[in-house]
């Protein structure tokens, strides 16, 4: 067993070097008009983009959420969106409110609009073509979802546009062409219209947010079941259409099935080494070369592996002393609380955030006894707990703050890894991560001391060649 750490450590090594390349980025603006200020409101988008942004968000993506906004609010939030999506792999905009076509053009219709005058249309609503052509030059593929097609609300029926008077006509949106690597998906087919539906949702966005977290479902399947939903839930009033140019799969929710390998041509130079040096174990260079690379990559001053994620967390208890209770969350893998108990200590859950399912704060410092310890927060499916509120309530009480960073490899806060805050952080390296190291975790610090301890404790207290410490229940990978 022990020969397979070296053989680990060389795979990894090349990992680091490929991390950035193979990590993708996903954005997504999602925008809800409900509380029209000249028109009626409507019933359900702020509903649907709550719905929709937290599906999102569970699938992974960085979100930007709009709801009830005025055209210049539109126009700030969507520059902010465009400077996340700038080189991002995937961009999404869902929107969901009144939306209408003139000419073969379609225009998303903001809370403050009021389209009194034949030349407003232009000055008041966001065209549709506008939002797809910033997007196309900012992100590899485009995504566009549009629960609008309803009909245009306004008394005026012609408005100026290309220098020209034009009736609206017709009903819903027009057609989009699409260009290389773009999806735009319409809540019904062109000129027809999308009811709103009589549940807290509409039909469309309730399909979406359902189907859209299919594990590995590639997202023309994903919109085939929304369609089929939709006709039936409308008894087929309703069809769903959506115009595609991609040439590549997107997926919105992965489940990984299959662990990722470079190909092996990439470490058997390192593998070879491994062979030559017959050093197996106990910090051989290869590991020692992984930790510093690690320790970079994160920006920490230590970074020492361990043979799995959950003999991480149990050594950063242990290297801590933890005690008595510790306040941390209900909503991760079983082995963050498993851990406390082995340790001795007494988990005290706390609720969690609806929107990024992390550890909410408030709830948190609301649980803090005289016991309490510490307080083990998980950044969960990337999203960041919310870092600047639980490190006031550490300091306050002179507690420390632990990070289950396993889902967190990659992501960042204000510029840092979300793994260099706190005073511990712990990673997972399992097969099943996206970047792994077949099996591995490690401990994650700025603190000296805590390091020495863990350095300590993961090699059964073996401090050098004949120093001996304390016994530990760790050994250490090689």
């Amino acid at each position: 067993m022990l020969r397979c750490y070296a053989i680990l450590a060389a795979l990894v090594l090349v990992g680091l070097t490929t991390f950035d390349a193979r990590a993708d980025r996903r954005v997504a603006f999602v925008i809800g008009n409900s509380e029209y200020r000249n028109i009626p409101a409507l019933k359900n988008p702020d509903n649907d983009v709550d719905d929709v942004s937290n599906t999102f968000r569970q699938a992974g993506f960085n979100v930007f959420l709009a709801k009830d906004v005025t055209r210049l609010q539109f126009e700030e939030q969507f520059r902010n969106y465009l400077a996340a999506a700038d080189g991002a792999d995937l961009a999404v905009v869902y929107y969901s409110g009144h939306g209408f076509q003139i000419g073969g053009e379609n225009f998303l219709i903001p809370v403050d609009a009021s389209l009194k005058d034949a030349a407003d249309i232009e000055v008041q609503a966001v065209k549709l073509d506008d939002v797809l052509e910033q997007l196309r030059s900012k992100s590899k593929i485009q995504v566009i979802i549009l629960d609008a097609c309803r009909n245009n609300p306004f008394p005026r029926k012609d408005y100026w546009l290309r220098d020209q008077l034009i009736a609206t006509g017709g009903t819903g949106l027009a057609q989009v062409k699409s260009s290389q690597n773009t999806l735009i998906a319409f809540a019904t087919e062109p000129g027809a219209i999308a009811y709103d539906g009589s549940g807290d949702l509409s039909p469309f966005s309730s399909a979406f947010s359902r189907r859209a977290l299919a594990p590995n479902q590639e997202i023309r399947t994903v919109m085939a079941a929304v369609r089929r939903d939709v006709v039936k839930a409308t008894d087929g009033k309703q069809v769903p259409w959506e115009n595609s140019s991609l040439i590549d799969d997107v997926v919105l929710m992965r489940r990984v099935t299959r662990p990722s390998l470079p190909p092996f041509e990439e470490y058997e130079a390192l593998l070879r080494g491994v062979w030559q040096r017959n050093y197996l174990t106990n910090a051989g260079p290869l590991v020692v070369e992984l930790e510093r690379q690690l320790a970079a990559y994160l920006g920490v001053r230590h970074c020492l592996f361990v043979t799995n994620g959950t003999i991480a967390l149990q050594l950063a208890y242990r290297a801590l002393a933890l005690r008595g209770e510790v306040v941390t969350t209900p909503f991760s893998y079983v082995a963050t609380t498993s851990s406390l108990a082995w340790e001795g200590c007494e988990p005290v859950f706390a609720d969690i955030e609806p929107d990024t399912l992390t550890l909410s704060p408030e709830r948190a410092e609301a649980a803090i006894t005289p016991r309490t310890s510490a307080i083990v927060a998980t950044h969960v499916y990337g999203n960041a707990c919310d870092i600047e509120a639980l490190g006031d309530i550490g300091r306050r009480r002179g507690i420390p703050i632990v990070y289950d960073a396993a889902h967190a490899f990659g992501a960042s806060f204000h510029g840092r890894a979300l793994a260099a805050w706190g005073d511990v952080a712990t990673l997972s390296f399992h097969a099943t991560k996206l970047f792994h190291t077949v099996e591995g975790g490690a401990v994650v610090t700025n603190d000296d001391t805590v390091a020495r301890n863990v350095a300590a404790l993961r090699n059964f207290g073996h401090e050098g060649y004949e120093a001996f410490g304390s016994n530990g229940n760790g050994r250490g990978p090689s």
